[in-house]
């Protein structure tokens, strides 16, 4: 049984990161404190989403590499 690997998925991912960490850099030192915490969150939020993507994407590709392992859980 042969599952897709949808590698858009992850550079959507990805690119969504990369415009939050934008947001953080451009604007850091001028709004207020509260929204750079937020700015912040959400780039640790984008993170952890690329994360996952790339780790169910690395789990596929080796089951369909090297058959049925045991992978350890994420």
């Amino acid at each position: 049984m042969t599952r897709e690997i949808h590698v858009q998925k992850f550079r959507d991912a990805l690119s969504r990161l990369e415009e939050r960490y934008q947001d953080y850099v451009q604007n850091k030192d001028w709004v207020p404190a509260f929204l750079v915490e937020s700015l912040k969150e959400s780039c640790i939020q984008r993170f952890a989403m690329c994360f996952d993507t790339a780790w169910k994407h690395m789990k596929k590709y080796l089951e369909e590499q090297l058959g049925n392992v045991d992978l350890p859980k994420r």
